[in-house]
């Protein structure tokens, strides 16, 4: 399915006039990848040459290895600034107390900086006293890249981080262990019954990442970029539809993997200053950009992994200048976290909902039994909105004579009222082994205008990247599951054949 952009090894010298080439104009980006992929600006290596398992699969990245060059180094690659200063606090003090230490921030995140030669700001002392003590390589490899051949901008991108819970030993610790460990922010006993951690650890953790590209209106000459991101390796929560629930949740992501997977894909993409002629420099902005819109709407549960998260969407606003306004983060309804969700990351909220009745939701999102529809709606009424307006959005995946009766739509027309929200009807993204069908076009339509009938914004959302499984809820890393699949197409024929 993946063709490698180019086999060609760049020296230090060649990649660096790679480098200072300018950028590709934003309108014909796309127009010259799909005329000659071969191209694309990209390192081609292996994961891990030293690594038996891995050591065959062919590895797409931009610039950075998967570890830095040299391991005496701290990288600073997904820190906060607060964090970054206490660092340079104790080694370089003239930076950490002056504008120099914002110059990296702003640098590393917001220009492209590969490293810190690029931050031409600081001194030629500075860079290189710096690059003796830190680095800001990234974290993980860009290991595959698929395009879309239906819509010819969607593509979704694999990757590798390097597991810091790996045991080379044969009795290793458990999953859970290591879930617990890792920056959880939850018990994991706590967020599903029927899945287990997985028992054995691998050296790399694989999740999957999408862009999708929405070629620019009469409105809107740039178009629109959207990266959505993974917050987990895996998912714990079975939802029936879904099919990253049929793989075993590994561990968290932490910060500076969550970041990584959008600085990669901008460098990727070629969409830093750092690609930019002078003039286009002075003209750049993030409206501007090929990215200008990130959601957590990927791998896993992201209140499960809220301390991460968060830091993770403050690097996003603070550091790469996206506008919290442009940042959604999707729950199934943990809620006990919603609403700082709201109240103090201060981002949109995306609620997948997808049934209006705890029997139904139940068996579609089983955290329902956890948190039910009424403490839901409960939650977001009383600590969401008391003092904030902000509008959410509910999801609501149509399921064929599953969930997309108008008596359904009725429910949800007095589930949200007086709730500022629109409600996304999603087509379903078939997948083999789901055992559901997308409802039809018309029935969606007459579930749609019976909505906006009473008020409720009701779009119709229809999925790129089908083609690729980087639809909404086709995301899977690489681990299979057979067991949870065959379990969700039981729960899918039980359904049809009770309703």
């Amino acid at each position: 399915m993946f063709k490698c952009l180019s086999k060609q090894c760049f020296s230090h010298s060649s990649l660096a006039a790679v480098c200072s080439s300018p950028r590709i104009r934003q309108v014909g980006i796309f127009k010259q990848f799909e005329q000659n992929q071969s191209n694309r600006r990209s390192i081609i290596h292996r994961v891990n040459p030293s690594s038996s398992e891995t050591s065959s699969i062919c590895s797409a990245t931009t610039f950075h290895p998967s570890l830095p060059s040299d391991n005496t180094t701290t990288r600073l690659m997904g820190m906060s600034k607060n964090e970054m200063k206490q660092l340079l606090e104790k080694t370089h003090p003239h930076i950490a107390s002056s504008f120099r230490l914002d110059e990296i921030y702003k640098f590393m995140y917001k220009f492209g900086a590969r490293n810190f030669d690029d931050i031409t700001v600081l001194s030629k002392a500075d860079r290189k006293s710096l690059s003796e003590f830190y680095s800001i390589d990234l974290v993980g490899n860009i290991e595959e890249e698929v395009l879309s051949k239906k819509d010819k901008h969607t593509r979704k991108f694999l990757f590798a981080f390097e597991n810091p819970k790996f045991l080379k030993s044969e009795n290793q610790q458990s999953a859970h262990a290591t879930c617990k460990d890792h920056d959880a922010d939850v018990d994991t006993k706590t967020i599903s019954s029927s899945k287990k951690l997985t028992k054995q650890q691998k050296p790399f953790n694989k999740v999957e990442a999408v862009y999708i590209y929405h070629p620019p209106k009469a409105t809107d000459y740039f178009g629109r970029g959207t990266v959505c991101l993974s917050s987990q390796v895996g998912c714990s929560l079975s939802c029936a539809f879904c099919r990253t629930g049929t793989t075993p949740i590994e561990r968290n992501l932490l910060a500076s993997e969550i970041v990584s997977q959008l600085v990669s894909i901008k460098h990727h993409l070629q969409d830093f200053p750092i690609y930019m002629n002078e003039d286009e420099r002075k003209k750049a902005t993030t409206e501007k950009s090929l990215v200008n819109n990130i959601v957590f709407m990927g791998e896993g549960e992201p209140l499960y992994n809220y301390k991460n998260v968060k830091k993770a969407c403050e690097i996003l606003s603070d550091g790469c200048g996206i506008s919290k306004r442009k940042v959604i983060v999707s729950t199934s309804g943990v809620c006990n976290l919603i609403p700082d969700v709201v109240n103090e990351l201060g981002v949109n909220l995306a609620i997948s909902l997808h049934a209006t009745t705890n029997e139904l939701r139940d068996k579609l999102v089983p955290l329902n039994k956890i948190f039910p529809i009424e403490v839901l709606f409960d939650t977001i009424r009383e600590k969401c909105f008391k003092n904030n307006t902000r509008h959410i959005t509910f999801e609501y995946v149509m399921l064929d004579h599953v969930n997309d009766f108008i008596d359904d739509a009725q429910r949800l027309v007095h589930l949200v009222k007086d709730i500022p929200c629109s409600v996304n009807l999603i087509a379903f993204n078939e997948w083999e082994g789901s055992g559901f069908k997308c409802s039809p076009n018309e029935r969606i339509e007459d579930f749609s205008k019976f909505l906006y009938r009473h008020g409720i914004n009701a779009p119709i959302r229809y999925s790129k990247g089908q083609d690729i499984l980087g639809a909404c809820g086709q995301l899977k890393n690489r681990n299979e599951n057979k067991e949870s699949v065959v379990l969700q197409k039981k729960v899918a024929t039980t359904l049809k054949t009770s309703i």
